[in-house]
């Protein structure tokens, strides 16, 4: 398995933002983290990539302890992650962001080619439009993760077609990298479409896993999130 997560619980006060989440995501697998606001999605990320400490509970890579480790050590042991805000550099070009993250002239190449932006590569990522700037981030994200991409909806003010065809993209990615990847994300589309297994967070709870089909179906998750009709 490559990510753990045991019994990981975060306080904030008098306030139980994560309750004994459990999760696991194996090799070259997505994993889907849905829920409404508040559910504590970005709490539990967070405490993957190192942003901030558990209350208890353990954080495990390739079965090996992480729970105590920084952020930039995190980083350096292949898990890359992305925001909801896209974060470039405007006065570089597209090329020189993604060589910055991938640190490897080859790899960014094949990133750039992956993500469909040699044709932009000459360009300052600010002068993109706004879904470009958004592969530009994700590919920025997928240079740092040699193991594990977390992305935090990275569809975000993107349009059905330019979200749909992000998924394919990430598909092919996860597909030639032989990366693991935790996504959230809030249109169901994306992440019916690209996900393996999908975990369900309420009120800091797990309230279910598994794949598609069967969160799709799962009456407990139509009543707290998708609602019947998003999930017929």
């Amino acid at each position: 398995m490559l990510l753990e997560v045991h019994d990981v619980r975060k306080r904030y006060g008098g306030f139980n933002a994560l309750t004994g989440v459990e999760l696991a995501v194996p090799q070259s697998r997505v994993h889907g983290l849905i829920g409404p606001n508040g559910a504590g999605k970005t709490t539990l990320v967070d405490i993957i990539t190192g942003r901030t400490p558990p209350s208890s509970g353990k954080v495990y890579l390739h079965g090996r302890a992480i729970t105590n480790w920084s952020g930039l050590r995190r980083t350096r042991a292949g898990i890359g992650r992305s925001f909801q805000r896209i974060s470039i550099f405007p006065e570089l070009s597209v090329a020189q962001q993604v060589l910055l993250s991938a640190r490897s002239e080859r790899r960014a190449k094949e990133l750039l080619e992956l993500f469909q932006l040699t044709d932009v590569a000459g360009s300052p990522a600010s002068q993109l439009p706004y879904g470009l700037q958004r592969r530009v981030d994700v590919a920025m994200a997928a240079g740092v993760a040699k193991r594990l991409l977390v992305l935090d909806e990275p569809a975000a003010g993107l349009s059905a077609d330019e979200s749909a065809e992000l998924a394919t993209l990430l598909r092919g990615l996860v597909d030639e990298f032989k990366l693991s990847m935790l996504l959230i994300e809030h249109d169901m589309d994306m992440v019916f479409a690209l996900c393996d297994e999908i975990t369900v967070l309420h009120l800091g709870g797990v309230v279910a896993c598994g794949d598609v089909p069967s969160i799709r179906k799962d009456a407990v998750v139509r009543s707290v999130y998708l609602g019947a009709e998003a999930a017929s």
